[in-house]
């Protein structure tokens, strides 16, 4: 096997690992070269094992990662000598979700064509829907009317909303449907209350043997394999103290908590019964979601894992096995960020075995799985707040170091990390040994010297924190002019600053400013504090609700109206008796209103009163627009307003592209059959305001010669040789409502207060909400090569943090070598032989079957040619795609050979030699036909289509699986030309005229193209072209998506005729025009009828 380089011994081991009974799991720690592995691995079970690459699945992430492993093995089996393409089971876990419920939803009933919902439609249909749970809407369904919601205990409507959102994402993520989270969140409800000690138990106890008590009466409960690792070794003092004063008071006032309560036990009681109504107004709504969304023909990500997991789990369609037996081994790259919900989805397509264990728990029997290779890394799992689960890689293949285990798994660790210098290198493993204490230590794998830049903490001694961070940022921005003076940075392209959280880059926006620092703010940094977003922002609040006095007065006070304090002061208030001004009760729209429908007073001045009045007339304007127009044209009507009557400063001008495309981004994410309105506009800002973890649909230019700023989440799988962590105090992430181990948590501003405190109490025995600060931070350091800077400020009147996410670097303080402390300042195919017709008995379907297009287009126009086609070894492999007859005319098959070898680079477009294989693929043909074809290749090498693309992708295979009731039909076919860069699918046609019933069968073919395209990942809306290539003219033919879609029930109906035929069923002999190109024509009982002649053989 060739190697895109030569590999490490380790790597090597692991790539051509030869036993394949036992999986495989590799710990691969950042910048070890795990794609290069998992890539590799691929090719060789191909090359050296003999699988054939559609046999082989590999899941990942995200689309991108996807889209670079497909690309990476395309490359290997070319550079190991395979030159066609083939199909390649490279997807996404939720990518492959919805391969296996297409391929499958007519068998099990469902929509074949889901309209599938991006993240930001996801949240704007659960907003909806809590709107309609909040105004009574849904008063009808007990567990979400208003009576009932009210007495949950939860404080703030707020609250209770993003309390129910959450515990619904939770349950979708853990792919659990409405009932099963129901179920499921009760028990756990159940289980906890009921492992609590008893009030009338613990007055014989004394208060300081209390929290013991509580701690063994619930970890008892738990399962074994639930256990925190070091229970209660690091307990909150002040939440251990508020747990006793549930069941204890103090005698006197400050005192310790001593004397029993006695109502302790109605306290719990309550806060049960809120948990419960919780946990049923959760389910409650989670039904109506899923309705509502099945009711449009609507799926979200999660719903796709959870119907696969429905589909793959019904003993009636048997699909889990079916598709284990399809693959012959799996890959799965980044394990450590897979949910609950995909790690069931990986259960169900691996194929099991047991194994013996011998340990502490006696000898027993543990499912494994065979033929599976999973790659991760639990340091690097930040993205809990997406249900993310770490703790996946050791609950596939679990591992106890106590255990006596007979063929269980293979382990590999991947250690050296080619980005790391040994200097980084030290603080990664600091942070590894805390985050994954079990996983092996990093070795550098670059030698050249490396720094760590630790300046004191940023702290104003009577200033706020906002202070501080400007002077945290005033030195960012110095650190790395002095890296480009003494030559460290050659090109700021070479710094990135890596935010925890996006709305924390306006410090450093003005410190870069004020130094000429080019950057680029990626990811939508910083955009909502841009003072164009904001003004554009503020005009949507107004529009969208006027009674919000604060958008009116930014608006009033911004160009091109600019009042000042004083007027404003005087426009807004009026005096009262005593002749002091006071503040109207009324809006400040209807207060304006007021004010210029009756004469103007001399307390403004004219001016002021003329610029009052342009901003009536404008807000009338719009309002007037946004309650009839589309989002899209009230954001236009905004820009040309604010563009074109207020003079942009140089800074605003050169925000002004992002900032549009970013509104553009958002407008078109929540677009769907209707152009979106303001309310569905201000409602995902709404979100993207309220989570600062999500990343903005902005498509980010890469800048040369600008410092990069991004968040810590989106520089994951990056690297620089320059890295900044600003910011390095503790936030702490905020903890989700649900949790696996104890189902509702407490939330402060509810009665079950209760719940919150005790977990508190067991927090770092159950999975700190530390753990994932920590992960974070090795993400963060792992992303420099060279130098890695780290600072932190706090206000005044703090202390530096005692805390593992910022005082791991107190101790490397300590090693004056790694750490710079700053100071303070032709294909040759084989056609078939005709075929002997055979007697047909009544059969059951075979469970798979395989077609071509063109078998499919002859099955419509005579079921006859398919039958004989299946008893005829070879030809359905036979070149899919290409004409099979006995005369068939060879003008099109010549005109594609010609095609392909100029659009793969085998010949030069321009010169003697196209033309010269243009005559030498004529020469064998008739003088009309060769005329012909030279006439169509002339006109070919004059068309857009020679060459387009620099990843065109020449003949295409395509492979489209549907299920049609037992059975499974592969349709396979080849494209001539797939053009990714600009998504559009081109087949080239050679009819001398396209009839009706051409462009009919070419809507047909091109319909299973683009699913077949879908299937494989490919996100982006394809446009399928069909290219008529004609003697004087090459004629563009595309298609509307109705005429597309409307192949779906012709595809259904041969697909059941495909089916029925294969069973055995009589079928219909239809003679025609078709019959000239039919491969079968030679054997086929209407020979006589068609051309005057008895089949071969009679």
């Amino acid at each position: 096997m060739r190697y895109e380089r030569p590999p490490s011994e380790v790597q090597r081991r692991i790539i051509e690992e030869p036993e394949l009974s036992l999986p495989l799991k590799v710990i691969a720690g950042a910048g070890t070269g795990k794609t290069f592995v998992l890539a590799h691995r691929f090719v060789w079970l191909v090359v050296h094992r003999g699988i054939a690459p559609e046999r082989l699945l590999a899941l990942t992430f995200t689309r991108n990662a996807a889209a670079e492993m497909r690309g990476r093995i395309r490359r290997l089996l070319r550079l190991n000598g395979y030159a066609q393409s083939p199909t390649l089971w490279v997807h996404t876990f939720h990518g492959f979700a919805d391969r296996v419920v297409r391929e499958n939803a007519y068998a099990a009933g469902l929509n074949p064509d889901p309209r599938v919902l991006s993240e930001v439609q996801e949240d704007l249909y659960l907003g909806q829907l809590l709107e309609a749970v909040f105004s009574g809407e849904l008063a009808h369904v007990t567990p979400l009317a208003p009576s009932v919601l009210a007495n949950l205990g939860v404080e703030k409507p707020g609250d209770l909303r993003q309390i129910l959102s959450e515990m619904l994402r939770q349950a979708k993520g853990a792919g659990l449907r409405h009932e099963e989270f129901l179920e499921e969140a009760l028990r756990l409800c159940h289980r906890f209350w009921s492992a609590l000690p008893r009030p009338q138990t613990t007055r014989e106890l004394a208060p300081d043997d209390l929290p013991e008590a509580v701690r063994s009466g619930l970890f008892a409960a738990l399962d074994p394999e639930e256990l925190p690792q070091s229970p209660g070794s690091e307990w909150e003092a002040k939440a251990t103290l508020e747990v006793r004063k549930l069941y204890f008071q103090a005698e006197r006032k400050g005192g310790r908590p001593v004397v029993p309560r006695d109502d302790t036990q109605a306290l719990f009681d309550r806060a049960r019964a809120a948990e419960e109504g919780l946990v049923r107004a959760a389910a409650a709504l989670y039904e109506q979601y899923v309705q509502r969304l099945h009711a449009e023909g609507a799926i979200d990500y999660d719903g796709q894992i959870i119907q696969a997991l429905n589909l793959l789990r019904d003993p009636g369609l048997r699909l889990s096995r079916h598709y284990r037996s399809a693959f012959d081994y799996l890959l799965v790259d980044e394990f450590q960020d897979s949910s609950r919900s995909q790690l069931e989805l990986l259960r169900l397509l691996s194929r099991p075995q047991q194994v013996t264990v011998v340990g502490p728990r006696g000898t027993r029997e543990e499912d494994t799985f065979e033929r599976l290779l999973v790659v991760g890394d639990c340091k690097q799992s930040i993205y809990g707040w997406r249900n993310a689960r770490p703790q996946n890689m050791d609950e596939l293949l679990p591992f106890d170091p106590d255990d006596t285990i007979k063929s269980r798994e293979i382990v590999r660790p991947l250690t050296q990390s080619y980005r790391l210098t040994p200097e980084i290198t030290v603080i990664a493993n600091r942070l590894g040994e805390q985050a994954g204490p079990e996983d092996p230590a990093l070795e550098p794998g670059n030698q050249s010297r490396g720094l760590i830049v630790y300046p004191p903490l940023f702290q104003t001694p009577s200033g706020s924190l906002r202070q501080s961070r400007r002077e945290e940022a005033e030195y960012i921005a110095e650190q790395i002019l002095a890296f480009q003076r003494q030559g460290q940075v050659t090109d700021l392209q070479q710094v990135a600053v890596l935010l925890r959280r996006r709305n924390a880059f306006r410090p450093l926006k003005v410190a870069f400013e004020r130094h000429g620092l080019r950057y680029q703010a990626q990811g939508g940094v910083g955009f909502f504090e841009h003072p164009l977003a904001r003004d554009l922002l503020a005009w949507l609040r107004a529009l969208q609700d006027p009674q919000q006095d604060r958008y009116l007065v930014r608006l009033l006070s911004s160009p091109p109206y600019g009042l000042s304090d004083r007027e404003l002061f005087l426009l807004l208030t009026s005096p009262d008796s005593r002749g002091r001004r006071r503040r109207a009760e009324a809006p400040a729209i209807d207060l304006i209103q007021q004010r210029l429908s009756t004469p103007r007073d001399s307390e403004l001045s004219s001016e002021a009163w003329d610029r009052i009045q342009a901003f009536q007339d404008q807000y009338a304007a719009l309002a007037d627009l946004a309650r009839q127009a589309p989002a899209r044209q009230v954001v236009e009507a905004l820009w040309r307003h604010r563009i074109e009557h207020a003079a942009l400063t140089s800074s605003e001008e050169a925000a002004v592209p992002v900032v549009r495309a970013t509104f553009e981004g958002l407008i078109e994410e929540i677009t769907e059959e209707r152009p979106p309105h303001l309310d569905d506009l201000t409602h995902i800002l709404d979100l993207y305001l309220g989570d600062d973890q999500r990343q903005l649909p902005v498509v980010d230019q890469p800048a040369q010669g600008a410092v990069q700023v991004l968040t810590l989440h989106a520089a994951k799988g990056l690297e620089w040789p320059v890295v900044f962590l600003p910011a390095w105090t503790p936030h702490g992430f905020s903890r989700t409502a649900y949790d696996d181990h104890w189902g509702f948590r407490g939330l402060k501003s509810t009665s079950l207060a209760p719940k919150d405190l005790i977990l508190k109490m067991l927090d770092k025995g159950t999975g700190s909400r530390d753990d994932e600060e920590q992960r974070l931070a090795y993400v963060g350091v792992t992303r420099a090569e060279r130098i890695l800077a780290v600072t932190r400020a706090v206000g005044g009147s703090e202390r530096e943090p005692e805390y593992p996410g910022s005082a791991f670097f107190a101790d490397v303080v300590e090693q004056p070598p790694a750490v710079a402390v700053s100071e303070t300042a032709g294909h040759g195919r084989v056609r078939p032989a005709a075929p002997v017709v055979l007697r047909r008995s009544q059969t059951r379907p075979p469970e798979t079957l395989r077609a071509s297009f063109t078998q499919l287009r002859q099955l419509e126009n005579c079921p006859l040619s398919w039958v004989l086609s299946r008893q005829t070894e070879g030809w359905p492999e036979a070149g899919s795609g290409q004409p099979h007859a006995v005369e068939a005319p060879l003008v099109g098959s010549r005109f594609h050979e010609f095609a392909a070898a100029v659009n793969r680079g085998q010949i030069p477009p321009q010169g003697p030699q196209p033309r010269q294989l243009a005559a030498k693929l004529a020469a064998d043909l008739p003088e009309a036909e060769a005329r012909r074809l030279l006439a169509l290749s002339e006109v070919f090498l004059d068309s857009e289509w020679v060459c387009p693309e620099a990843d065109a992708e020449v003949e295409r295979p395509l492979l489209l699986v549907q299920r049609e009731k037992d059975c499974l039909v592969e349709i396979t076919g080849v494209a001539d030309l797939f053009l990714p860069g600009s998504a559009r699918l081109v087949d080239y046609k050679t009819e001398a005229a396209m009839s009706p019933a051409h462009r009919a069968e070419h809507a047909l073919q091109m319909h299973i193209y683009r699913e077949a395209l879908r299937a494989e990942g490919v996100s982006d809306p394809v446009t399928v072209i069909i290219a008529h290539v004609q003697r004087d003219a090459i004629q563009t033919l595309t298609f509307t998506e109705d005429e597309l879609q409307t192949q779906s029930q012709r595809l259904k109906a041969l697909l059941h005729t495909m089916v029925a035929t294969a069973g055995g069923e009589e079928v219909e002999v239809r003679a025609g025009p078709h019959c000239q190109y039919c491969g079968f024509a030679a054997c086929c009982s209407e020979r006589a009828r068609v051309f005057g002649e008895a089949p071969e053989g009679a």
